[in-house]
């Protein structure tokens, strides 16, 4: 399967190709093959999620102030990275959120002090539950209406209990 895709504002057009492994057939990583190079303008992790608000600083100092997220630096009123974490981050970017099911997933150590810091914050939440495979989450709804879902391990549950199929 092979699409042709346009690089923004580079004139250059660029192909991408999915191959799709046999049935049975492992597939390989080709994005993330081991430690990334260190640089202090990017977080250690792989995966860096980019959101988009209306405003990057009203954002900012909303997800600071609610979700415990913290300020890994910010250019001028258009960008900005948040630590969550020791290690990931999200980039915070001007935009509109998107009206999809689309949602970012994080993981906490207490979930009950975590939920009373949101709500405290303004964040509009759903009540905790535990889930079967071992965590416990809520819901969470920012002001510009994208959902998060805040996530506590609270046992260490084998995926095919719950009918899951490794790959």
């Amino acid at each position: 399967m092979a699409g042709a895709g346009r690089m923004r504002g580079s004139g250059r057009r660029t192909t991408q190709r999915a191959i799709l492994p046999e049935a049975g057939a492992a597939a390989e990583s080709t994005t993330y093959a081991g430690p990334v190079e260190q640089n202090r303008s990017m977080p250690q992790d792989v995966l860096v999620p980019v959101l988009g608000y209306p405003s990057v600083p009203e954002a900012v100092a909303w997800l600071t102030r609610a979700f415990g997220f913290t300020v890994r630096w910010q250019v001028a009123d258009h960008l900005a990275h948040l630590g969550v974490g020791p290690t990931a981050a999200l980039a915070i970017t001007s935009g509109e959120p998107p009206e999809t099911v689309d949602h970012v997933m994080v993981r906490v150590d207490d979930l009950d002090a975590h939920v009373e810091r949101a709500m405290a914050g303004g964040a509009v939440c759903d009540e905790p539950e535990l889930q079967p495979y071992g965590e416990r989450q809520y819901v969470a709804t920012d002001p510009w209406g994208r959902t998060w879902v805040f996530s506590q391990s609270v046992a260490d549950v084998d995926p095919a209990t719950w009918g899951a199929v490794e790959g």
